[in-house]
C-alpha cells in the first residue's frame, strides 16, 4: 500500500474522532475544546511523521538506482 493510502485514513479517523467528541454530550465545552486541540496535535505529528517517511522512501528509492543502465 502507499504512503498516500495511510495520510488519508489517517485524516478521515482524525474527522471522525474530532466529529464524536464534538457530538458527546459528557463531556463540558472545555474539555471538548482540550480534547480536540491534543487530537489535532497529535494527528499533525502524525502528518508530519508520514511526510518524512515518504521523503525518506523517495530518497532509498532513488539511490539503488544510479548503477543501473
Amino acid at each position: 500500500m502507499s504512503p498516500m493510502f495511510f495520510e488519508i485514513a489517517y485524516v478521515l479517523i482524525l474527522l471522525i474522532g474530532i466529529l464524536v467528541v464534538l457530538k458527546s454530550h459528557q463531556l463540558t465545552k472545555p474539555y471538548k475544546y482540550l480534547w480536540v486541540i491534543l487530537v489535532l496535535l497529535f494527528n499533525l505529528l502524525g502528518i508530519i511523521a508520514f511526510l518524512i517517511w515518504k521523503q525518506y522512501l523517495n530518497k532509498t528509492s532513488n539511490s539503488g538506482s544510479h548503477g543501473n543502465v
